[in-house]
Formats: C-alpha cells, sequence, structure tokens
C-alpha cells in the first residue's frame, strides 16, 4: 500500500501522530485481505475543518479506477475501537466500489 500525507496533515502536531497510528491499523486490516485484493491500493490523508470550523482528517482510498473517503475527528483517531470500525467500512466500500465496477464491465461484454 502506498500512504502520502498532504502537507495541512503533517502540520497537525500530535494528531499527525494519530494518523501515522491510523494508517498501522489499516496495513493491519489490509494485510488479512484476501491474497491480491490490497494490492495497488493507495491511502491518502488531508486535513480539512468541517461546516462547523473542526478539524477533520480525510482518508482517501483509492486503487487504479475505485475511489472511496471518509472523515475522522481527532477523536475518532485515538479510540482504536471505533477507528477500527471506520476503516473496514471504508476498505468494504473500495472493494463494493470494485465489485460493482467488474460486474458492470462483465454485463457490457455480453452485450
Amino acid at each position: 500500500m502506498n500512504v502520502t500525507y498532504s502537507d495541512k496533515a503533517k502540520q497537525g502536531g500530535e494528531e499527525y501522530t494519530l494518523l501515522q497510528h491510523a494508517t498501522k491499523q489499516l496495513e493491519e486490516l489490509l494485510g488479512e485481505a484476501i491474497e491480491g485484493a490490497a494490492e495497488g491500493v493507495k491511502a491518502e490523508w488531508d486535513r480539512g475543518q468541517d461546516a462547523g470550523g473542526r478539524t477533520t482528517y480525510t482518508l482517501r482510498l483509492s486503487d487504479e479506477a475505485d475511489s472511496v473517503s471518509s472523515d475522522f475527528s481527532p477523536d475518532e483517531l485515538q479510540s482504536d475501537k471505533d477507528l477500527q470500525r471506520r476503516l473496514r467500512r471504508l476498505w468494504s466500500s473500495l472493494l463494493a466500489a470494485r465489485g460493482r465496477r467488474i460486474l458492470r464491465g462483465l454485463r457490457e461484454s455480453r452485450e
């Protein structure tokens, strides 16, 4: 897995350490994936703000054709239980997007 952190994400100080911890959790999760499923996956972290001006961190997972993302609050990054649940959901979303794309391709090849 190729991981990048935006300059904004790196400026988070203590929260940057939380992002690195979250990345390790993600790497463990992808390591449990069916062989080859996690190949070519990219993870990109960025920092922004929600509508209320609170800091959020966006994780974008992508492969060569599909992409999904989710925002995390600093509190969510601190709770391993919440973090693992959210990371599993995001990974599942990428796999579902990949599956839909493959099915579309199969349907189109029959036409």
